[in-house]
């Protein structure tokens, strides 16, 4: 039997920012959705898979950290590669390339000989037990981007229309084309892609009709008759659509945001000759999210907080958000330390504190921007019965003004856009089309894919290289073409700013109240010199200049921590974020203070506690101390004897020493001789040879008796030698005795100062 393992969004290296490894530079929540893989693979392994295929998303991003790459090749790869089982990895909108020239981190995987990396749209044929599938493989596309590349292969397409209608008729007819040629003649078609299957949903807790700016795949796109399967990754939900059990969707393998907390997880394993489909599910870490509205009239915030939570068993290593909504000015009665200390058997735990709005006065009241009065009028209304008002406020203010000390506070006026010049930018060619703004009120009509949004995307692609439409996934870089440029024109006060944007060099120049700011400069100097300049970047820019379609629902669906991000940029509100980080450490210090004094106050309580203890204690030590100053006089008598039993030890030693070099100088004497003796046994031999010889030869007999005087002499040196040998003996046996009992007393002195020693310490 062939089997496909369908693996869905995996999301590697996705940033979480809590539960830091700072060993390995990433954060332990990283680990789940590895693990989860990782028994997938476990399980393809077993049950002998014909192959493995990633639906996309493989990672979070194009550029991921090393770290979990080089886990994932370890954990996923090398034992796929191991089992030489065929592994699909398509890309997706988040790990993908929009630009053939760049690369992405997912490219690398292909270096694994059964690993292929799908970037582009692709066909494939694989044969196993005489059926012979065809897979029709759509990794994610821009849909502009998709236009582009049909346009540079020869496609014609008409200048009016709309790139988002011209896509899905393109990959239609891709669709229909490969498998009326290329796979004609397969038993069985998969259709296999990374986009958004119109009407699927999004998730369990929040499911939105579609996806602002989603390009969306069709039923018509689809063409279902075509294919046995049809199978896609992107949404993270599981699910089949269309009420149609072959066109499925796996979803995410694990529940990576809280808005997935409530959606149950799974993989695919499709048998291709059964043509069944099995969804199989993964067990996943909890998500626990709960909102909890603490009412005007409760007594104790904090065990009303308790009451409202689950068991804690039921938290136990999950991750956790708990959002409290207070009664205004009242934050300070919730113990947040009792909260967390509940929290401590679950992974992780983040606390989200809400103020209500409280009841206002029917009557209009002044509004001030200034920080001072801001800080002023909110310490009042937080912490006016606080035991700490006054110092509170006062560090407050202190703060506050050493902050204004750093930043500059004026002002360069409105800004207004005087005209805009472009040629060769996206939906305009040749020109030069230039467009003059002298009147207050402009209308732009025309239909779509006219070149409407082109306007607004010049003024963004001006000053910041970038587009208005955040959403649609442009790289700006390819609606720029040859020989194009942008040139806009703003008033800023009453001072003229100018800045133009070329496909040549000077890429990017810059005027500013007649006068060129750009030479000499770099691209990355200019472009902070054009925000300095407008007091804007580019968020706050669009958020300040343009409200899009659907927009504001989108800014009202934003973390609190992401519109407060937004709109801190678009008020200019640095003041305050850098006021929040001064007084973060401070509290930071005033805690570590806090936690230091706990614990010096648990410490000296302890100690209070133990007091008549150690009181009695030290009265038994006090007697016992007694007893020991008798001792210690003992010992340093015995001390004061030892020392002079090693002072009279000494000359034996000196004697010792001189016995030693004596002997060495007697064992040299004697090796001397030795080799003497030796040699007067040779010449004995040589003694003897000749006196033979004498009685043939008379004229030897004068030699015979020279060497019978040298072998008397020899023979006397050998007496003399063996009363050296008897005497060195006798000193060695001397020097043996005497460096015993040295050593026995020595050892016997040591034993005695490290007895004393330990019974001082004592």
């Amino acid at each position: 039997m062939t089997k496909i393992y369908f693996i869905g969004d995996t999301h590697f290296g996705k940033k979480y920012p809590f539960l830091k490894d700072y060993e390995l530079n990433i954060s332990k929540r990283n680990f789940d959705v590895i693990d989860n893989c990782e028994k997938i693979v476990n399980a393809a392994i077993e049950e002998k898979a014909d192959y493995v295929i990633f639906l996309g998303d493989f990672y979070d991003r194009q550029i991921v950290s090393p770290t979990i790459r080089k886990i994932i090749r370890e954990r996923i790869f090398i034992p796929l590669n191991k089992e030489n089982i065929p592994t699909i990895i398509i890309g997706g909108n988040h790990d993908s390339i929009r630009n053939p020239k760049r690369g992405a981190d997912i490219l690398d995987l292909s270096s694994f000989p059964n690993v292929t990396v799908i970037t582009e749209f692709k066909t494939r044929i694989i044969e196993s037990n005489g059926i012979k599938t065809g897979l029709v493989i759509l990794p994610y596309i821009h849909f502009d981007v998709l236009v582009e590349m049909a346009k540079k292969r020869g496609m014609e397409i008409p200048e009016e229309q709309n790139n988002y209608i011209i896509a899905q008729h393109i990959i239609k007819t891709y669709i229909t084309q490969k498998c009326n040629t290329k796979l004609k003649n397969c038993d069985k078609r998969i259709l296999i892609g990374h986009y958004y299957l119109e009407g699927a949903k999004i998730r369990e807790t929040n499911n939105p009709a579609m996806i602002y700016g989603e390009f969306k795949f069709n039923r018509q796109m689809v063409q279902k008759d075509l294919f046995d399967l049809v199978i896609f990754g992107h949404v993270h939900l599981k699910q089949e659509v269309w009420k149609d059990n072959k066109i499925v969707i796996p979803g995410s393998i694990d529940r990576l945001d809280m808005g997935e907390r409530d959606s149950d997880k799974f993989y695919c394993v499709y048998n291709i000759e059964n043509d069944d489909l099995e969804f199989r599910e993964i067990e996943c870490r909890q998500l626990f999210k709960k909102e909890i509205d603490i009412p005007d009239d409760a007594n104790d915030y904090t065990n009303y907080i308790l009451g409202e939570l689950p068991e804690k068993e039921k938290i136990k290593d999950a991750i956790c958000r708990i959002i409290i909504n207070y009664p205004k000015g009242k934050e300070v009665k919730i113990d947040k330390d009792q909260l967390e200390d509940y929290f401590s058997n679950s992974l992780h735990i983040d606390f989200q504190y809400v103020e209500k709005p409280g009841e206002e006065d029917p009557h209009l009241r002044e509004l001030n921007l200034d920080p001072l009065s801001l800080f002023d009028n909110f310490i009042a209304q937080e912490y006016s019965d606080y035991k700490y008002y006054e110092d509170l406020r006062k560090i407050g203010i202190d703060i506050l003004k050493r902050e204004f000390s750093t930043i500059d506070l004026t002002t360069k006026g409105p800004l207004s856009i005087n005209s805009i010049s472009l040629q060769n930018f996206n939906n305009y060619g040749k020109g030069p089309n230039k467009i003059s703004f002298d009147q207050d009120l402009y209308i732009i009509k025309g239909p779509t894919g006219s070149g409407k949004s082109s306007i607004l995307d010049a003024v963004t692609f001006a000053l910041f290289k970038r587009s208005t439409r955040r959403d649609a996934g442009l790289n700006i870089d390819e609606i720029l073409y040859s020989g194009g440029y942008v040139d806009v024109e703003f008033k800023i006060g009453d001072k003229q700013l100018r800045v133009k944007r070329n496909t040549k060099k000077p890429k990017l120049e810059l005027w500013f109240g007649g006068e060129s700011l750009s030479k000499g400069m770099n691209i990355t100097e200019i472009e902070r010199k054009i925000e300095n300049i407008i007091g804007y970047d580019y968020d706050s820019f669009i958020s300040s200049f343009f409200i899009r379609q659907q927009e504001l629902q989108i800014f009202s669906s934003l973390s609190s921590e992401k519109r407060q991000e937004r709109l801190a940029k678009l008020f200019k509100l640095k003041i305050f974020q850098d006021t929040d980080k001064t007084l973060t450490s401070i509290l930071k210090d005033l805690n570590k203070k806090k936690d230091t004094i706990k614990g010096g106050i648990k410490v000296y309580l302890e100690m209070v506690e133990a007091l008549p203890e150690k009181e009695k204690e030290l009265k038994d030590y006090n007697n016992e101390l007694k007893g020991l100053k008798s001792q210690k006089t003992k010992m340093e008598k015995q001390i004061q004897d030892s020392h002079k039993k090693l002072v009279d030890l000494t000359p034996a030693y000196q004697e010792y020493e001189k016995i030693k070099t004596l002997t060495d100088q007697l064992e040299k004497t004697k090796e001397k001789e030795k080799q003497e003796l030796e040699q007067s046994k040779k010449e004995q031999i040589e003694f003897n040879s000749l006196r033979d010889k004498l009685k043939e030869f008379d004229g030897l007999k004068k030699e015979k008796e020279s060497f019978e005087i040298r072998r008397d002499l020899i023979e006397e040196k050998a007496r003399e030698k063996e009363k050296i040998d008897s005497e060195l003996s006798k000193n060695k046996e001397l020097t043996s005795n005497i460096k015993k009992e040295y050593d026995r007393q020595l050892k016997d002195l040591m034993d005695e100062i490290t007895n004393f020693n330990n019974r001082i310490n004592d």
